[in-house]
């Protein structure tokens, strides 16, 4: 059976927040402009002391990324936007929960003070083989403040750790009762052939352009609006092959997922 695994390159999609709009396929461009009062107008310079560079941020005002031990898979990612949504990845999914200003300034407040004194990346020794986490907030300075730990849970600081317990909370209420988000862009990746993939086939859309990039030997693709429409439709649910008969006759294995 052929299966399709989403490569490393799409866990870094799969950060991005903006959604595009008008035709598809497209390729992640820069972060929009954030809301009025709630955003970063720009990057800010490192805090004094703080080692390396702070992450972007985009339009969010929280985000949280957590990887395996092996590094390369996605324990998951966790933002919280200026509208309001607490937003993450379910089944290939993005999934999102309310939060008033209120809850949301809170969080702001409680992220910076527990990241105090620890900012910046911090790598242990042994860390290739170690789990990767990171906290990224906007505080309501105005800066962004940040601390990655690769370095096993028992490793880290209590203050690091508790910063992120606050976040993986939300990220699992959001996982568990979010609401999905059917107008996310989309992620395509598929591969020649129909190998031993079972189930009936579907056709690719007709006024849906084909993935126009490539990942090694896989096509990749990023569709919205309509056209990311027309692909759910057609594919099912997220991340399961489906065999697709394309507009020449052939066929391949094709999978997707929300860009997160």
């Amino acid at each position: 059976m052929v299966t399709l695994r989403f490569l490393p390159a799409l866990a870094v999609l799969a950060l991005g927040l903006a959604g595009c709009t008008g035709p598809g396929p497209v390729t992640p461009s820069g972060p929009a402009a954030p809301s009025a009062g709630r955003g970063p107008t720009a990057s800010p310079a490192p805090l004094p002391g703080v080692s390396g560079r702070p992450p972007e941020l985009g339009t969010a005002l929280v985000r949280y990324t957590g990887r395996d031990a092996s590094g390369g898979v996605e324990q998951g990612v966790f933002v919280v936007t200026p509208d309001g949504q607490g937003a993450a990845l379910q089944a290939g999914e993005r999934v999102f929960i309310r939060m008033t200003a209120d809850e949301v300034d809170a969080l702001r407040r409680a992220l910076v003070d527990g990241l105090k004194g620890i900012e910046g990346g911090h790598d242990d020794p042994g860390g290739a083989d170690r789990p990767a986490v990171q906290v990224t907030v906007l505080g309501l300075d105005g800066r962004i403040h940040w601390a990655s730990y690769t370095m096993n849970r028992t490793d880290r600081p209590a203050a690091f750790q508790a910063a992120v317990d606050r976040v993986t909370v939300l990220k699992a209420r959001a996982a568990q009762a979010g609401t999905p988000d059917p107008g996310a862009d989309i992620v395509v990746q598929w591969s020649p052939g129909a190998g031993t993939v079972d189930g009936p086939r579907a056709t690719w859309p007709s006024k849906v352009p084909l993935p126009a990039g490539f990942e090694g030997d896989e096509h990749l693709g990023r569709y919205n609006g309509d056209q990311a429409a027309a692909l759910r439709r057609t594919l099912g649910p997220p991340e399961r092959d489906r065999v697709v008969n394309l507009p020449d006759g052939s066929a391949a294995t094709v999978r997707w997922r929300s860009v997160f």
